[in-house]
């Protein structure tokens, strides 16, 4: 995310890089799209925009989903 005093630095948010970094490693293994977003529905892994919205974070605007796990294979 942006640096709330600095629009051209970025802090890194370690939740988030963790995520990252498990999609990267995923995609190491030979997993495809579809079974990243799986594994990531199965450990119940929020979507960015549902991560966003326990950070208070403003939002593009989304259709809403019922589930904060509904990973897309296009996320």
């Amino acid at each position: 995310m942006k640096a709330p005093d600095d629009k051209n630095h970025w802090i890194i948010d370690e939740p988030d890089a963790e995520v990252v970094k498990e999609i990267f490693h995923l995609c190491m293994q030979g997993n495809g799209p579809t079974q990243i977003d799986n594994i990531l529905r199965e450990r119940q892994v929020l979507t960015p925009v549902d991560y966003a919205k326990t950070k208070g974070l403003p939002l593009a605007a989304r259709k809403d989903s019922d589930d904060p796990y509904d990973w897309k294979d296009s996320t």
